[in-house]
């Protein structure tokens, strides 16, 4: 098996920003702080960006646009 640099880097990126998504999702909800609902957006285009740039996160992509809310992926 070869071991691709990017390609690791870019499903890590991906994990990161996911994680950072759940936890502005938790502070807005839970802790009533919503101005970290702003900051989402951000974070859902870096998931985006790395997902277009690496085609073998496609099907992730297919999954995360029909089932995250439609604000998050705007």
């Amino acid at each position: 098996m070869k071991i691709n640099s990017k390609n690791d880097f870019d499903i890590l990126s991906v994990l990161r920003n996911l994680k950072i998504i759940g936890i502005f999702m938790r502070l807005a909800e839970r802790d009533k702080k919503r101005k970290y609902l702003k900051l989402i957006p951000y974070a859902w285009k870096m998931i985006d960006f790395r997902m277009s740039e690496n085609k073998v996160l496609g099907n992730l992509k297919l999954l995360l646009a029909s089932n995250f809310p439609k604000f998050i992926t705007k």
